[in-house]
């Protein structure tokens, strides 16, 4: 039985004790719909993109990771905190939605480097820099990967309505209350469990100034976006499993 605080979750915690905890600060969801036909090459088998009301969606998160620390460790100096930003779309395995990434931009070449090994997924080092103001936020990010394009993204974003939690069911729910990502490593898949309260949510205002890591994935302009902001969120990571 779920408790009264993981009752916005698809589906119970999982039995056994999570890896890492983190904080994320100064969160901006970028949201864009997209034709199914789009995504659907870049998903593995195994997975099949998740829809709403027959739109596929591509998101993009920033945000400052902070009080970065395994399970009853201290924050580990060096990649205890960093600004990150993805790029990922919703995915299901068995009824059971998910992310998958496209890209994970990281200003700290350490934790870049760890999360592609424990996490086998597609982080990237960039150089970003992350402005936070009184009530606005500003990113400008350059990847600068070994063999990978200099992808960029620079943008303001704050906070424009009071804070709200979504409502099961409704398309900002679908797009946010998210528990588990999905990756693949030599051929195999891996699921990884994730689990946080409900968002405190606001309506967001952004100023895309630069953006090619979304029209790294789709040639046609995209619509205007979805915005959301939330100031704060704490986030539990579980070590992955082999999807069999």
């Amino acid at each position: 039985m779920q408790h009264s605080s993981e009752t916005h979750r698809q589906y119970s915690l999982p039995d056994r004790p999570w890896l890492l905890h983190q904080t994320w600060e100064n969160i901006l969801f970028a949201h864009w719909p997209v034709k199914k036909d789009v995504l659907e090459p870049y998903i593995p088998r195994g997975l099949q993109l998740d829809t709403y009301h027959d739109s596929a969606w591509i998101s993009l998160l920033s945000f400052f990771v902070d009080n970065l620390h395994p399970r009853a460790m201290v924050p580990i100096p060096g990649i205890r905190a960093f600004p990150e930003v993805n790029l990922r779309t919703y995915v299901t395995r068995f009824d059971r939605p998910g992310v998958w990434f496209f890209s994970l931009d990281a200003g700290n070449a350490l934790a870049v480097a760890l999360a592609r090994r424990f996490f086998r997924l597609p982080y990237y080092r960039a150089k970003v820099h992350f402005e936070r103001g009184s009530n606005l936020t500003r990113v400008s990010l350059t990847r600068c990967h070994p063999k990978q394009p200099s992808y960029q993204l620079d943008v303001d974003y704050k906070a424009a309505s009071d804070v709200f939690e979504s409502q099961k069911g409704s398309l900002t729910s679908w797009l946010t209350d998210r528990y588990c990502l999905f990756t693949t490593a030599h051929g195999r898949l891996y699921r990884g469990d994730i689990h946080h309260r409900p968002f405190a949510l606001q309506e967001a205002e952004a100023t895309f100034r630069t953006n090619t890591l979304t029209s790294s994935l789709c040639e046609s302009p995209l619509t205007a976006p979805r915005l959301h902001y939330s100031q704060q969120q704490h986030v539990h990571n579980w070590p992955l499993v082999i999807e069999e």
